[in-house]
């Protein structure tokens, strides 16, 4: 058909391909019912595709619980309109969850403040609480740069449960200690 209007429908035969330019660049129906474009970029709204899918003036929306996948199921997310979450993965694992109320779970599937960690984590920059609370039996605190400022005012009071261990000189500031068993120097 050339310069004018077809009306009906096109029906394709199993297995068969129309060609765009040449036989490289061409889309293919299989008996399946799949369709492939080959040899070619696609475009939604976009008639000059720079990409494998290029997608303008629209959003990409997918049904609940599928997945981008890269190179198999290794590495995808996923993500629930209904149960309302996002979910990263690598080695088939998820790594990292972000659900409904924006709480961040890094090793956890529910967490429970606005960043929750299950593991440890190592920060190279500074790390700033206004408070600090621990609800574990033991806990460490190591400076190894920058301020070792600790309990510097006197409405500063830290409890703990366990061993204290000090190093160093307190000559500069004056200490108190109250309770039993405890260790200086």
């Amino acid at each position: 058909l050339a310069g004018g209007t077809m009306t009906g429908n096109i029906v394709m035969a199993d297995d068969t391909s129309i060609g765009i330019s040449d036989s490289d660049e061409r889309i293919e129906f299989d008996a399946s019912g799949d369709i492939s474009f080959l040899g070619c970029n696609v475009g939604i709204n976009q008639t000059s595709p720079a990409a494998k899918l290029h997608i303008t003036g629209g959003h990409l929306r997918m049904d609940d619980s599928y997945k981008i996948e890269w190179g198999g199921t290794n590495v995808r997310i996923d993500g629930s309109h209904s149960s309302d979450y996002f979910r990263f993965f690598t080695s088939q694992q998820e790594r990292m969850r972000i659900i409904s109320s924006g709480y961040v779970g890094i090793g956890t599937s529910t967490p429970s403040k606005l960043l929750h960690v299950e593991g440890d984590a190592l920060v190279t920059g500074m790390l700033t609480a206004r408070e600090f609370h621990t609800q574990f039996v033991s806990a460490s605190i190591v400076y190894q740069s920058g301020s070792t400022q600790f309990g510097d005012t006197t409405d500063d009071m830290h409890s703990f449960t366990g061993s204290l261990q000090v190093s160093g000189s307190t000559a500069s500031k004056e200490s108190y200690i109250i309770g039993t068993n405890v260790g200086i120097g």
